[in-house]
């Protein structure tokens, strides 16, 4: 098979609620996935007969048989919708190859009054029965404030024909609409009860600022539970991170380890201290420290990382920023501590540049070759734009260190195809 051709099609934000059931879009693709060449759009027209918005009918992939010397449609999608413009069905088709027949699928959508999504089932066609065949589903509930309450994720079982559970996300809110918790359930169907895997509780101020976090993980295989607490400060920032292990004797929580954050009159952080409970003394050990400096604007341009060693703070690594006068991103070098050398090495850096129009056009990343002492390129990539700061052409080199260090390279021009090249 040889080249596809490839275009991104953005998601409709008509369909964020059913995004939010798997990160995916509507019509089930990794949001980063590439799609096609052709489209294909439709026109919704409003009661007054006045063009509403355009919809997309269809999209066609194609890849470039290098044998044929021509393009092969590998997939197509068709698309309907409600009389709201929301997406009522997404039919699929596609195939491995140009001999392949087809196979389809077919996700259909649905919707509360006011334009919610509601459900959204994926089916795929049996060729042989000729019939549709549930695979998985999704119902999501709202509150009046058009927050998602509660997803259900079920599968079909094939055997029965139904729907049966598997996972279930719950949301609950204050009276502030502030989500005070969250629950993710995986359905035992041994005992056929709801079992708790992940939570998150929520504490605010009485001015809705975010105070503390809570994150409790049962591992479904182990039973081990564990916790992770976060405390943050008027600012919203960070400021302690409490990690807890389930002591099942005592039938309580035990600190584990902690991350603490100093933050100066400013509010920028310039230290955090780690450590960790010593299981004989069941005192803490402090375990690691980096201090952050900053410039007159507030940037943050140092970071020093120590190790605790025979009860001193020992350099490990520091980390340099750099930033031009528009206070746009520059450079950024990395160094590590030598033992042998007892000195502060080079081992990696980053640079980026600008053009009149403050557009990044290079981004360059180096790692040191430590036998010559020079910087080896492992990455590139070179952008342009035009005068209305729009992307024409990206491109993109990488270093692949499992083949002989060779070159990787990539091309994205202004209509949004991509090709690869290598």
């Amino acid at each position: 098979m040889g080249q596809e051709v490839q275009r991104r099609i953005p998601v409709s934000d008509d369909l964020r609620g059913i995004e939010d059931f798997q990160g995916k879009s509507a019509i089930g693709l990794e949001k980063e996935d590439y799609l096609t060449v052709s489209q294909a759009k439709s026109t919704v027209i409003d009661q007054s007969g006045q063009i509403n918005q355009q919809r997309m009918d269809s999209v066609i992939y194609e890849f470039l048989d290098s044998n044929l010397g021509e393009l092969i449609i590998s997939r197509k999608e068709l698309y309907t919708y409600n009389t709201n413009g929301n997406t009522k069905q997404c039919l699929q088709y596609w195939r491995g190859s140009n001999t392949d027949p087809f196979h389809i699928q077919k996700t259909e959508y649905a919707y509360d009054a006011i334009g919610n999504p509601t459900s959204m089932a994926y089916y795929t066609w049996n060729s042989v029965t000729s019939l549709w065949v549930g695979e998985y589903k999704m119902e999501a509930t709202w509150n009046i404030n058009r927050r998602e309450t509660q997803i259900l994720y079920y599968s079909l079982d094939h055997m029965t024909n139904e729907w049966v559970y598997e996972n279930k996300r719950e949301f609950t809110y204050d009276s502030k609409a502030n989500q005070i918790k969250y629950t993710f359930y995986h359905w035992n169907k041994n005992s056929s009860l709801w079992m708790v895997v992940y939570s998150e509780d929520m504490n605010y101020d009485s001015n809705g600022h975010l105070t503390e976090e809570i994150k409790n993980n049962t591992d479904e295989v182990s039973g081990k539970l564990t916790r992770i607490q976060s405390n943050y400060n008027l600012s919203g920032q960070e400021i302690q991170i409490i990690n807890y292990s389930w002591n099942e004797a005592l039938q309580s929580w035990d600190i584990a380890s902690k991350m603490e954050s100093l933050v100066n009159a400013e509010g920028k952080v310039i230290e955090t201290i780690e450590s960790y409970i010593d299981v004989t003394s069941g005192l803490p050990v402090a375990s690691g420290k980096t201090d952050y400096s900053y410039d007159s604007q507030g940037t943050m341009v140092l970071g020093m990382i120590y190790s605790a060693y025979l009860g001193q703070w020992v350099l490990s690594s520091k980390v340099e920023t750099n930033y031009n006068s528009e206070e746009r991103f520059i450079q950024r070098m990395n160094y590590t501590w030598d033992v042998q050398t007892n000195q502060l090495q080079y081992g990696f850096k980053t640079e980026s540049f600008y053009d009149i129009n403050y557009n990044e056009t290079e981004s360059i990343d180096y790692t040191i070759n430590n036998e010559t002492s020079q910087w080896v390129m492992n990455s590139y990539d070179k952008t342009t734009f035009d005068l209305n700061r729009n992307r024409l052409q990206s491109i993109h080199f990488n270093k692949d260190c499992n083949y002989s260090g060779h070159l990787f390279f990539s091309k994205t021009v202004l209509n949004k195809n991509r090709l690869f090249y290598s």
